[in-house]
């Protein structure tokens, strides 16, 4: 057993031995650095994907802000044109308030024009 260790000892601290064990140091840590280098680059690849997805959604979030603004303009706009027509008819005598003239009909189909 003392010999193949000895021989073992005797290649490894020969100058090839030494260079083997020099070329197997460099050859791990060069993969080591490839590695980190592939690891540096999925990372900055998923902080991509992360940023490119919360600009959309800031994107997507002033998108139903504006429309939600638009709706509300729009529904008191509805809102304020009903209000007009029912003070309309609740000035009129009884039995005329329960019926629309064309005037009335027309601001009703006419509501998402504006008109009144």
């Amino acid at each position: 057993m003392m010999t193949a260790i000895s021989t073992i000892w005797a290649v490894l601290s020969s100058r090839v031995g030494l260079a083997a064990i020099v070329a197997i140091g460099v050859w791990h840590i060069a993969t080591n650095q490839a590695e980190e280098r592939c690891d540096v680059a999925t990372v900055r690849a998923e902080l991509a994907i992360a940023q490119a997805d919360l600009v959309a959604a800031y994107k997507a979030e002033n998108k139903a802000n504006k429309q939600a603004e638009s709706l509300s303009i729009t529904t008191n706009r509805y809102r304020e044109t009903v209000d007009e027509l029912e003070a309309k008819l609740s000035q009129r005598s009884d039995r005329a308030a329960c019926r629309m003239s064309d005037a009335d009909v027309r601001s009703l189909l006419d509501i998402d024009a504006g008109e009144h």
